[in-house]
């Protein structure tokens, strides 16, 4: 489940255009619903902004504060990323830490932390996958007008002792006290969070 918002200027009125260009059809559902033409999932529409800058979106003439999207599990594929082990036990304090982390106000955080930590509790461990800007080579986000993007997309899979063990192995684990803290932009920027299934371990 993934979460787009764009921000402006107070008082404004345009016009956009978003676009996703995923590099295989991993795009499940969206919301409202968006035009499909070859491998490219478009909304258009007309925003305008409240007061904090948000912007209300109008998409054939029904008014949304976000735009949303879900995709099919993702299989293993070349990526940059850190990975972050979640403990079955103590996994809400770890994953609250680890999405303060993101740069994110609190109603996106809650809406991360809130989605995904019930698939958590389920699992004995959960791997976090930190995609940094290799997102933009799976799942491509081009905005008319707005060059500032702000993208957080985790990986979520429950895993096993044996592949802990393995990624252990392969020293390819990070703690989250290690992880950036960044930095959210200011002015004309889109938002986008959330997490995707993976089956990559």
């Amino acid at each position: 489940m993934i979460w787009v918002i764009l921000y402006d200027i107070p008082n404004t009125s345009e016009q956009f255009e978003v676009s996703l260009s995923p590099i295989s059809d991993v795009i499940d559902s969206t919301y409202p619903t968006a035009t499909k033409s070859s491998s490219n999932i478009t909304w258009k529409g007309e925003y305008t902004t409240e007061d904090n800058g948000h912007c209300k979106l109008t998409v054939e003439h029904r008014q949304y504060m976000f735009l949303f999207y879900t995709t099919l599990p993702l299989g293993p594929f070349t990526y940059s990323a850190q990975i972050v082990i979640l403990n079955g036990k103590t996994y809400l304090e770890e994953f609250e830490k680890l999405v303060s982390k993101f740069g994110l106000n609190t109603t996106e955080s809650n809406d991360m932390v809130t989605n995904w930590t019930i698939e958590m509790s389920q699992s004995k461990y959960t791997a976090l996958t930190l995609f940094d800007n290799s997102v933009d080579t799976f799942i491509p986000l081009s905005v008319k007008g707005f060059t500032q993007k702000h993208r957080v997309l985790i990986g979520i899979e429950s895993i096993n002792q044996e592949q802990l063990d393995s990624l252990r192995s392969q020293n390819k684990i990070s703690q989250i006290d290690d992880i950036q803290q960044r930095v959210r932009p200011t002015g004309k920027y889109v938002v986008e969070w959330g997490g995707v299934e993976t089956h990559f371990y």
